[in-house]
């Protein structure tokens, strides 16, 4: 009986001991029973990042065209046929200095010489009409003093009746003659008026024939070649302003109320080139019916190498800007309804619930948040955590 007693207090004590044992090893007084079960995983290993105070953007990126605010269509002012062009695309032409092609030089300079020679004949004719008209006043003042002098004699009965029917008679004729010949300068005057007015047309019409540059600017295009037919309406060659340029793209229709010329701005990139942000200066008035799109530019200046006329352009409509807190987009999750990060607390992982706000360049604002600026953000390896797992940073 000792004995068997002996062993039953041996296996109790062994089992208080192990007991006591375990109230110590957990060191707050409670049994392992009581450690949660999460606190009992391998830790994970994860990664921080800081979460940041940074410039979040609600934008839209279309892609658009880099064009010419000033062009020129350069067609004829008359119709003929085409002697010359004098430039090629890629020229720079200077306006009214530039000469850009001719039209019938030849045919219309002997027009101006012909319409020359009409104005000298009209000129000489007009120099005779007036010698005229100046004999038949004068013949007609001598007439009219012998009729005076006639008539006075026929009075006192010293010239017969017939002397004095020829005298008046006389006066008469050349009073007709001399109205003949002031109708006929009339008419040279009107002839010589006539002659200059056709001279100044073809001396015109000759001017015309040489087109200069309307503006500064680049021969972006060449339409007709010597010896074609030029005409009126018709262009032959196109002039762009490289200097005073626009970025022009075509929004959804749904952005309309949210563009304002002046205030609204756009981030210019050409040729992977950042070219930098510049003001919206116009909105079309309307929305396409059919393509339920609207055009905005934003004036822009040419650089020669990128920003030049017909380059294709990304650009980058900012609706609305604010600066906050972010974190990665990466460690936000989306879990029962809610966003959540996880952060550290001590060695274990702590879920926290977010509102976010916009993104930009992979990062995710957060709005009323307990997380500030330069607090870590578990970035990698939050997909295997829950509220409470242990965790540990890599390398460490």
């Amino acid at each position: 009986m000792n004995g068997k007693y002996g062993i039953w207090i041996k296996l109790a004590c062994g089992v208080a001991a192990i007991a006591a044992a375990g109230i110590i090893l957990t060191g707050d007084g409670k049994g392992a029973s009581d450690v949660p079960e999460s606190a009992k995983r391998p830790p994970t290993m994860v990664n921080f990042t800081p979460a940041q105070h940074r410039l979040f953007e609600d934008a839209i990126v279309a892609d658009g065209t880099i064009k010419a605010k000033n062009y020129s269509l350069v067609s004829p002012r008359i119709n003929g046929v085409i002697d010359d062009i004098f430039v090629r695309e890629g020229d720079a032409a200077r306006a009214g200095k530039t000469k850009l092609f001719q039209i019938d030089n030849e045919k219309l300079s002997q027009a101006v010489e012909l319409d020359s020679q009409e104005l000298v004949i009209a000129e000489s004719t007009l120099e005779e009409r007036k010698a005229a008209l100046v004999s038949a006043e004068a013949d007609l003042a001598q007439a009219e003093k012998d009729f005076a002098r006639i008539e006075n004699l026929y009075n006192q009965k010293v010239v017969t009746t017939s002397d004095y029917e020829q005298s008046e008679t006389r006066v008469t004729q050349l009073d007709a003659a001399r109205k003949v010949n002031e109708t006929q300068v009339t008419l040279a005057e009107q002839a010589v008026v006539k002659a200059q007015i056709s001279l100044d047309m073809t001396k015109k019409d000759l001017a015309d024939s040489v087109m200069f540059a309307p503006i500064d600017g680049i021969v972006s295009g060449r339409y007709s070649e010597p010896g074609e037919m030029g005409s009126t309406g018709k262009s032959v060659l196109r002039i762009d302003d490289v200097t005073n340029l626009k970025a022009v793209a075509y929004l959804p229709g749904q952005y309309y109320p949210r563009i304002n010329p002046g205030s609204s701005r756009v981030q210019l990139t050409v040729l992977n080139r950042a070219i930098g942000e510049f003001p919206i200066t116009y909105k079309a008035p309307a929305i396409d019916s059919a393509l339920r799109t609207f055009e905005i530019w934003a004036d822009v200046e040419g650089d020669g190498a990128y920003v030049v006329p017909g380059a294709q352009a990304s650009i980058k409509t900012i609706l609305r800007q604010t600066e906050s807190v972010g974190v990665p987009r990466d460690s936000v999750q989306y879990r029962d309804g809610k966003f959540w990060i996880f952060v550290p607390d001590g060695d274990l992982a702590k879920m926290v619930s977010v509102e976010t706000g916009l993104e930009t360049d992979g990062w995710m604002e957060l709005l009323d948040s307990p997380v500030k600026a330069g607090d870590p953000v578990i970035t990698q390896g939050q997909f295997l955590l829950e509220d409470g797992y242990p965790i540990r940073e890599r390398g460490k």
